[in-house]
């Protein structure tokens, strides 16, 4: 998914999907923007959804409604 401020990678399947990583802009960072890439990135895919990132990268997905299951995955059901 790319838009004019940034871009996420993920995959899909008939389960669910992972998010491997969401980027927005130097200039548009703290703006909401990250969070409206992932709410549109949620979606397009269908089921559960895990997240690999970073302990620090976490508490972003956190703040957008995900649960931290383990240092590096978090789920939405």
């Amino acid at each position: 998914l790319l838009t004019n401020f940034g871009g996420a990678l993920a995959f899909t399947s008939a389960y669910g999907g992972i998010i491997n990583g969401i980027a927005v802009k130097k200039d548009y960072r703290g703006h909401g923007f990250g969070g409206k890439l992932l709410k549109d990135l949620c979606r397009l895919i269908d089921g559960e959804i895990f997240v690999c990132t970073s302990e620090k990268g976490a508490d972003f997905y956190i703040k957008n409604g995900f649960i931290k299951c383990d240092t590096a995955v978090i789920v939405r059901g």
